[in-house]
């Protein structure tokens, strides 16, 4: 076994002898790349006291291509006055816009996009081998327009019944802003899970700070540029880094927090937000079944499900996550389910250019492990290559539900199938689990229908088709229990970024003494008055 060192120079002599981090950064590099050295021991010299910590100036040199991340670091521990200045002085927490949206903001974020940013999302879609989902513009266009025409309606305060106790006067409900709000957005639809939830911030009237992933660098540095040219500094700013400089900014205090993520990380911004009393809206995943009865058109059944299922490789939370089938169909849909990707993606879905790459080797790992442990049996495809973050578009048969991917959100293209006899065993395990982001149905029975969404909760429900309600900006999207809580999409993004307030106003005209103290004798009249109201409904 051959002996190996680190020599360590004294870079500052004011400081006991340093070693920079790139020095030991080559080493180690050095001894992982010889197969004749088996231990690597690190010792100081001289007679002073040796430390493992590290010099915070030598490492901000050496990560200088981190530089922005650590700079936000040190600005967000804490600090205002060093936060603001990271994102323009007229930032301030708590502040909220006077004037409500501003569509030339938005109109300008339309017209960027495609011109601005097409180099850089080519890259990043090309390098990071996610699906942005649609562009900029694209992700706007259903969500915006109807925002900008209906918004006005949707602010002006609501009128509703005055009890006759408070004869005379009126009530309302007026819709206010938060005031500041954070929105932290995950990496598998970069830009919709980003913007979509802008529009429906500022159209209530808040202000902004806008997280998007690390994981997705170049598209996340080209919404970084698309933000600070189209927004005022003082109405939306972002931060970019890791999810260290997400936790820095839940340290502050926010007004409303929108999270869109994994239901663990979901469960710490809960958790920080908490500190602060701060109400969050969490958009999470979780494993979401599809059922399909034995009287479901399979050939349309086999389409819908290739189509949700393998739409960015899987990287979609409202994804079919599991299939229990009728036994009587499981063949013929499995076999379908094959033809309808060859017919989308030819024999070799690694060489499509229509078909996604995974976002990281590890979770390419990931997926092999859940595949390996399943207990069940390939019945097409089934490849990985971690190198080209590819996992191939899968059909796992007869999985044991207590394997890992009957248990834990599977977030990639790899379908289990377990076969069911009666409707009955299909909703226990569904009901086994915890509440889905989303439930599908295959069937043409009504009463079925009736009875799945009767017993079987979820935070949406689709009848023959699968993601689609997803794109419906009609229908509120979210999550119950595991899978999230709250709700966005259309008016409801509007309502969800907006504080409901009862204001009651009364007239001095009329004055009715039969509450005023003391109330001896005036009991009897008094209930008298609250069984009326009660009996009139006001």
């Amino acid at each position: 076994m051959s002996p190996f060192s680190i020599k360590g120079e004294t870079a500052q002599p004011a400081k006991v002898d340093n070693v920079k981090v790139d020095t030991v950064h080559d080493a180690f590099n050095a001894f992982k790349e010889d197969d004749e050295l088996w231990v690597a021991v690190l010792t100081g010299a001289g007679d002073v006291a040796f430390s493992a910590g590290a010099d915070l100036r030598a490492m901000a040199e050496a990560l200088a291509a981190d530089s922005a991340r650590l700079a936000e670091l040190a600005g967000l521990d804490g600090k205002l006055a060093e936060a603001e200045a990271r994102v323009g002085s007229e930032v301030q927490f708590g502040a909220a816009l006077s004037g409500g949206l501003n569509g030339d903001d938005l109109f300008a974020v339309q017209g960027w996009a495609p011109a601005d940013a097409a180099d850089a999302l080519g890259d990043g879609l090309a390098v990071e081998g996610v699906h942005a989902g649609v562009d900029c513009r694209e992700a706007l266009e259903d969500e915006e327009p109807p925002t900008l025409i209906h918004y006005p309606r949707w602010a002006k305060p609501i009128k509703v019944r005055t009890s006759v106790l408070h004869f005379i006067g009126r009530s309302s409900v007026r819709f206010e802003p938060y005031g500041q709000v954070l929105i932290i957005s995950p990496w598998n639809y970069p830009f919709n899970l980003l913007f979509m939830p802008l529009v429906g911030a500022i159209s209530a009237g808040n202000t902004v700070i806008m997280k998007p992933s690390s994981r997705v660098p170049n598209i996340t540095g080209a919404m970084a540029r698309l933000v600070r040219e189209c927004f005022p500094p003082e109405h939306v700013a972002v931060f970019t880094g890791t999810a260290d400089v997400s936790r820095a900014l839940l340290d502050e205090r926010f007004d409303m927090v929108f999270f869109t993520g994994s239901t663990s990380a979901g469960r710490e911004v809960m958790q920080m937000a908490a500190r602060n009393l701060t109400p969050v809206v969490l958009e999470l995943g979780g494993k979401s079944p599809c059922i399909v009865h034995k009287d479901a058109d399979i050939l349309v059944a086999a389409r819908r499900i290739a189509w949700g299922k393998f739409l960015n490789a899987g990287q979609t939370c409202a994804a079919p996550d599991y299939l229990l089938v009728h036994r009587e169909v499981k063949e013929g849909l499995i076999e379908a389910l094959a033809a309808e990707v060859l017919k989308s993606f030819g024999p070799e879905p690694k060489e499509s250019a229509e078909y996604t790459r995974i976002v990281s080797s590890q979770h390419v790992e990931r997926l092999r492990r859940l595949m390996e442990g399943s207990g069940g049996r390939v019945r097409f495809l089934g490849d990985t290559d971690a190198e080209a973050r590819y996992v191939s578009p899968t059909v796992i048969d007869d999985v044991s539900p207590t394997s890992a991917i009957m248990n834990e959100e599977v977030f990639g293209p790899v379908l289990p199938v377990i076969g069911y006899d009666e409707i009955s065993d299909a909703i226990r395990i569904i009901k086994d689990r915890q509440k889905p982001l989303a439930l599908y149905l295959f069937s043409s029975d009504h009463a079925l229908k009736e009875r799945v969404l009767g017993e079987v909760p979820s935070g949406g429900f689709v009848l023959n088709d699968t993601v689609a309600h997803v794109a419906s900006h009609a229908l509120p999207f979210g999550g119950v229990g595991d899978s999230g809580m709250g709700m966005y999409h259309g008016k409801y993004s509007f309502e969800a970024f907006s504080q409901e307030r009862a204001v009651l106003e009364r007239s001095t005209v009329v004055e009715i003494p039969v509450r005023y103290y003391p109330l001896k004798r005036k009991l009897w009249l008094l209930r008298l008055v609250y069984r009326l109201a009660d009996y009139l409904r006001w």
